[in-house]
């Protein structure tokens, strides 16, 4: 199974926050790590999530128990970025890693 890793910045989730009043991500948040498998093109399936603080400490599911549907939409943006167009460094970087 290939997956794809996707890392979001602090600049970019700042602007989701903005853009979607109701989010409920974790003031804290400084780096949103995804983890997809694609589908197809245009298509995945999310695995994993995680938030980071700007120490790379973890930030527990327990802290943003109604940032589900916010943080499923800013997957889906950052993987439609990623196949859509290349990576700008300090938006959303991206790496594959195959496990």
């Amino acid at each position: 199974m290939e997956l794809l890793i996707i890392t979001i910045c602090r600049a970019t989730i700042d602007a989701f926050k903005a853009s979607w009043p109701c989010h409920s991500i974790p003031a804290a948040a400084d780096a949103i790590i995804i983890a997809v498998q694609p589908t197809g093109f245009d298509t995945c399936e999310l695995v994993d999530i995680d938030i980071e603080d700007s120490d790379g400490k973890p930030i527990f599911p327990d802290v943003y128990p109604d940032a589900g549907s916010a943080l499923i939409a800013l997957a889906a943006d950052a993987f439609t970025h990623h196949q859509t167009q290349p990576m700008e460094p300090g938006t959303i970087a991206s790496t594959h890693r195959s496990y």
